[in-house]
Protein backbone atom coordinates (compact mmCIF):
# COMPACT_ATOMS: atom_id res chain seq x y z
CA UNK A 1 0.00 0.00 0.00
CA UNK A 2 1.37 3.16 -0.73
CA UNK A 3 1.35 6.29 1.71
CA UNK A 4 -1.73 8.29 1.78
CA UNK A 5 -2.15 11.66 1.47
CA UNK A 6 -5.26 13.35 1.85
CA UNK A 7 -8.06 11.49 0.47
CA UNK A 8 -11.52 11.67 -0.42
CA UNK A 9 -14.23 8.86 1.60
CA UNK A 10 -16.43 7.64 -0.94
CA UNK A 11 -19.81 5.33 0.00
CA UNK A 12 -20.91 2.57 -1.80
CA UNK A 13 -24.55 0.61 -1.13
CA UNK A 14 -28.26 1.01 -1.82
CA UNK A 15 -27.46 0.42 -5.96
CA UNK A 16 -25.47 3.87 -5.97
CA UNK A 17 -22.27 5.60 -5.34
CA UNK A 18 -21.93 9.17 -3.14
CA UNK A 19 -18.58 11.03 -4.19
CA UNK A 20 -18.42 14.39 -2.05
CA UNK A 21 -17.10 17.30 -2.95
CA UNK A 22 -14.07 18.31 -0.21
CA UNK A 23 -14.40 19.46 2.56
CA UNK A 24 -17.63 16.88 3.45
CA UNK A 25 -19.73 15.18 5.84
CA UNK A 26 -21.76 11.98 5.84
CA UNK A 27 -24.78 11.46 8.23
CA UNK A 28 -26.87 8.57 8.12
CA UNK A 29 -30.59 9.03 9.23
CA UNK A 30 -31.14 6.35 11.50
CA UNK A 31 -34.19 5.28 11.09
CA UNK A 32 -34.45 4.45 7.39
CA UNK A 33 -30.86 3.09 6.44
CA UNK A 34 -30.31 3.86 3.19
CA UNK A 35 -30.97 7.57 3.46
CA UNK A 36 -27.63 9.62 3.87
CA UNK A 37 -27.71 13.87 4.32
CA UNK A 38 -24.44 15.39 2.40
CA UNK A 39 -22.68 18.35 3.24
CA UNK A 40 -20.42 20.43 1.87
CA UNK A 41 -18.40 23.42 3.96
CA UNK A 42 -18.29 26.27 1.08
CA UNK A 43 -16.23 29.24 2.76
CA UNK A 44 -19.06 30.17 5.19
CA UNK A 45 -21.78 28.16 3.73
CA UNK A 46 -23.10 25.04 4.50
CA UNK A 47 -24.83 23.21 1.36
CA UNK A 48 -26.37 20.09 1.90
CA UNK A 49 -28.04 17.43 -0.33
CA UNK A 50 -30.25 13.92 0.95
CA UNK A 51 -29.59 11.12 -1.15
CA UNK A 52 -31.93 7.71 -0.90
CA UNK A 53 -33.01 4.91 -2.65
CA UNK A 54 -35.70 7.16 -4.09
CA UNK A 55 -33.60 10.29 -4.66
CA UNK A 56 -30.60 9.09 -6.58
CA UNK A 57 -29.67 12.60 -7.62
CA UNK A 58 -26.28 14.47 -8.16
CA UNK A 59 -26.22 17.46 -6.32
CA UNK A 60 -24.15 19.85 -7.95
CA UNK A 61 -20.55 21.01 -5.80
CA UNK A 62 -22.30 18.83 -2.94
CA UNK A 63 -22.15 15.01 -4.10
CA UNK A 64 -21.86 13.07 -7.46
CA UNK A 65 -24.08 9.75 -7.57
CA UNK A 66 -23.36 6.99 -9.50
CA UNK A 67 -24.39 3.45 -9.50
CA UNK A 68 -23.11 0.89 -7.33
CA UNK A 69 -22.71 -2.37 -5.64
CA UNK A 70 -26.78 -3.10 -4.00
CA UNK A 71 -25.51 -4.75 -1.03
CA UNK A 72 -27.96 -3.02 2.08
CA UNK A 73 -25.49 -1.34 4.02
CA UNK A 74 -23.22 1.36 3.00
CA UNK A 75 -19.37 0.81 2.79
CA UNK A 76 -17.17 4.15 3.30
CA UNK A 77 -14.18 3.30 0.87
CA UNK A 78 -11.22 5.54 0.53
CA UNK A 79 -8.88 4.75 -2.78
CA UNK A 80 -6.52 1.98 -0.77
CA UNK A 81 -9.28 0.50 1.78
CA UNK A 82 -12.85 0.15 2.45
CA UNK A 83 -15.20 -0.79 5.77
CA UNK A 84 -18.57 -0.95 7.05
CA UNK A 85 -20.12 2.40 8.32
CA UNK A 86 -20.21 1.77 12.24
CA UNK A 87 -23.15 3.37 13.76
CA UNK A 88 -23.44 6.03 15.64
CA UNK A 89 -20.99 8.37 14.05
CA UNK A 90 -20.54 10.80 11.10
CA UNK A 91 -17.94 10.92 8.25
CA UNK A 92 -16.27 13.66 7.78
CA UNK A 93 -13.17 15.78 7.15
CA UNK A 94 -11.34 18.97 8.75
CA UNK A 95 -12.25 21.82 7.28
CA UNK A 96 -8.22 23.06 7.34
CA UNK A 97 -6.46 22.16 4.61
CA UNK A 98 -3.19 21.60 6.48
CA UNK A 99 -4.71 18.71 8.63
CA UNK A 100 -2.67 15.44 7.16
CA UNK A 101 -5.46 13.23 8.43
CA UNK A 102 -7.64 11.98 5.80
CA UNK A 103 -10.79 11.21 7.43
CA UNK A 104 -12.45 11.37 10.53
CA UNK A 105 -15.45 9.28 12.35
CA UNK A 106 -17.12 11.93 14.45
CA UNK A 107 -18.82 10.53 17.28
CA UNK A 108 -21.15 12.42 20.71
CA UNK A 109 -19.11 14.89 23.01
CA UNK A 110 -16.05 14.94 20.83
CA UNK A 111 -15.54 11.39 20.13
CA UNK A 112 -13.34 10.71 17.42
CA UNK A 113 -11.84 8.08 14.91
CA UNK A 114 -9.14 8.43 12.30
CA UNK A 115 -6.78 6.42 10.47
CA UNK A 116 -3.04 6.88 10.41
CA UNK A 117 -0.37 5.33 8.26
CA UNK A 118 0.40 3.03 6.66
CA UNK A 119 3.53 3.23 7.92
CA UNK A 120 6.67 1.18 7.54
CA UNK A 121 5.91 -1.25 9.94
CA UNK A 122 9.61 -1.07 11.56
CA UNK A 123 9.01 1.84 12.28
CA UNK A 124 5.94 1.19 13.95
CA UNK A 125 5.87 3.17 18.20
CA UNK A 126 5.45 1.08 21.05
CA UNK A 127 3.85 1.43 24.31
CA UNK A 128 6.09 4.64 25.40
CA UNK A 129 5.71 6.24 22.05
CA UNK A 130 2.08 6.59 21.62
CA UNK A 131 1.71 7.85 25.47
CA UNK A 132 2.29 11.22 25.21
CA UNK A 133 2.70 13.73 27.79
CA UNK A 134 -0.08 13.76 30.25
CA UNK A 135 -1.39 10.61 29.10
CA UNK A 136 -1.16 6.88 31.10
CA UNK A 137 -1.00 3.56 29.80
CA UNK A 138 -4.12 2.04 30.80
CA UNK A 139 -3.83 -1.07 28.64
CA UNK A 140 -1.60 -3.21 26.35
CA UNK A 141 -3.10 -6.38 24.19
CA UNK A 142 -3.09 -8.32 21.25
CA UNK A 143 -6.71 -9.46 18.99
CA UNK A 144 -4.76 -12.05 16.59
CA UNK A 145 -1.85 -9.56 14.58
CA UNK A 146 -3.48 -6.71 16.16
CA UNK A 147 -1.62 -4.88 18.91
CA UNK A 148 -4.11 -2.80 20.38
CA UNK A 149 -2.65 0.54 23.34
CA UNK A 150 -5.06 2.12 25.89
CA UNK A 151 -4.12 5.08 27.11
CA UNK A 152 -5.80 7.32 30.06
CA UNK A 153 -5.59 11.10 30.33
CA UNK A 154 -6.86 14.65 31.40
CA UNK A 155 -8.56 17.25 28.89
CA UNK A 156 -10.65 20.33 30.03
CA UNK A 157 -10.66 18.35 33.95
CA UNK A 158 -12.51 15.54 32.59
CA UNK A 159 -11.44 12.04 31.90
CA UNK A 160 -10.56 10.88 28.32
CA UNK A 161 -9.53 7.78 26.92
CA UNK A 162 -7.07 7.32 23.55
CA UNK A 163 -6.61 4.27 21.59
CA UNK A 164 -4.75 3.07 18.75
CA UNK A 165 -4.93 -0.40 16.59
CA UNK A 166 -2.29 -1.29 14.81
CA UNK A 167 -1.90 -4.25 12.18
CA UNK A 168 0.07 -5.32 9.47
CA UNK A 169 -2.14 -4.58 6.04
CA UNK A 170 0.84 -5.58 3.18
CA UNK A 171 4.45 -6.59 2.50
CA UNK A 172 6.44 -4.63 5.43
CA UNK A 173 2.80 -1.75 5.67
CA UNK A 174 1.09 -1.73 9.06
CA UNK A 175 -1.91 0.74 9.62
CA UNK A 176 -3.11 2.57 12.98
CA UNK A 177 -7.14 3.08 13.13
CA UNK A 178 -6.73 5.76 16.42
CA UNK A 179 -10.05 7.41 18.35
CA UNK A 180 -10.30 9.40 21.44
CA UNK A 181 -13.27 10.44 23.44
CA UNK A 182 -14.54 11.46 26.80
CA UNK A 183 -14.05 8.07 29.38
CA UNK A 184 -18.34 7.39 29.63
CA UNK A 185 -17.81 6.92 25.81
CA UNK A 186 -15.03 4.24 25.62
CA UNK A 187 -17.08 1.29 24.81
CA UNK A 188 -19.28 2.85 21.62
CA UNK A 189 -15.00 4.16 20.31
CA UNK A 190 -13.86 0.92 20.94
CA UNK A 191 -16.69 -1.28 18.89
CA UNK A 192 -16.58 0.52 16.55
CA UNK A 193 -12.53 0.31 15.71
CA UNK A 194 -13.44 -3.25 16.38
CA UNK A 195 -16.21 -2.96 13.61
CA UNK A 196 -13.85 -1.19 11.31
CA UNK A 197 -11.23 -2.93 11.75
CA UNK A 198 -13.18 -6.35 10.99
CA UNK A 199 -14.89 -5.14 8.11
CA UNK A 200 -11.78 -3.73 6.32
CA UNK A 201 -10.57 -4.93 3.24
CA UNK A 202 -9.49 -3.46 -0.12
CA UNK A 203 -11.84 -1.37 -2.12
CA UNK A 204 -13.32 -2.66 -5.06
CA UNK A 205 -13.27 -1.51 -8.50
Amino acid sequence: MPAMGHVFVRLSGFGMRLLPYWPYEFERDGETPDRVRVTHWADASRLTATVDSQHRESAEGIVDVSPGPEHQYWRAETGIYGFTWPDGFVIGVSVDANDPTPFYLFGPDEARIYPQGPFPTEKMLDAAGWTGPGQKLAAQYHLDDIEVFELDFEYADSPWWQTHWAFPVGAGQSLVISGQCPAAHHDLVRNAIRHIVETLSDTQP
